[in-house]
């Protein structure tokens, strides 16, 4: 998503449910988007929020707050949907009051067989951006911390599926980038070596996973004096999704 261009991907978005921004009000178009996509079932709401709280974050990122506050704004306003994907308290025990019917937790969606590695994806990503948004916006770095624990946790859930290790780093380099505490700074750099070298180890690594993974663990070990932060965020920056 290039610089200037989250109107036009919000706009996007809401084109999915056959929604537009009407006189500038991105917040009633955001919360009718949210109140759609919550009655579709368990992953394409994960899908919805993920492309959602993406937008939200690359516009807080590009100081594009008439985007960002209002998508926020619109998010906490929808309950129904924060609950589920940032309120773990209540998660469990969510119900839709237009139908009576538990919701079902999007954890719980796959439980076995071929999907058991997709199981979880893309929980990770939404509570990754929502925490960089939490960051960027200077709302809260200890809730910011929080959500991008949680969404490490998930990465953990499946740990045959490579690519989930590798966004576990990538956020592990994020949270480095916002962590302001020497000692917190320094917990993350052993996650992010212990990380690195159990991923080294195993054989048959693709020779640009192994390149990137080296680059981490070399970050880890020597960061440099310099401009750490901006290097972590490059490294970051580099896992696609």
């Amino acid at each position: 998503m290039e610089r200037g261009r989250c109107w036009d991907a919000l706009d996007w978005l809401l084109r999915t449910q056959s929604l537009r921004i009407e006189n500038g009000d991105v917040v009633a178009a955001s919360v009718r988007y949210l109140e759609l996509t919550s009655l579709e079932d368990p992953l394409s709401r994960a899908y919805y929020m993920m492309y959602y709280v993406e937008i939200m974050e690359k516009a807080a990122n590009q100081r594009d707050t008439v985007i960002s506050d209002a998508m926020h704004q619109a998010l906490l306003r929808e309950k129904r949907m924060f609950r589920e994907f940032f309120n773990p308290v209540n998660r469990e025990d969510a119900v839709r009051p237009d139908s009576g019917r538990s919701v079902r937790r999007f954890q719980d969606l796959f439980s076995s067989g071929s999907a058991l590695q997709r199981r979880y994806h893309p929980l990770e990503i939404v509570l990754w951006k929502y925490g960089s948004y939490l960051a960027i916006t200077g709302s809260s770095l200890k809730s910011a911390a929080k959500h991008w624990r949680r969404a490490i946790d998930v990465c953990d859930e499946c740990p045959d599926y490579l690519a989930l290790r590798l966004v576990a780093m990538a956020i592990l380099l994020e949270e480095f980038k916002w962590t302001t505490d020497v000692k917190a700074a320094d917990a993350v750099l052993a996650l992010l070596r212990k990380r690195t070298a159990s991923v080294l180890a195993l054989e048959g690594l693709p020779v640009r996973m192994h390149d990137y993974v080296q680059d981490v663990q070399e970050f880890a070990i020597n960061p440099p004096y310099s401009a750490a932060g901006e290097k972590a965020m490059l490294l970051s920056r580099q896992i696609a999704f």
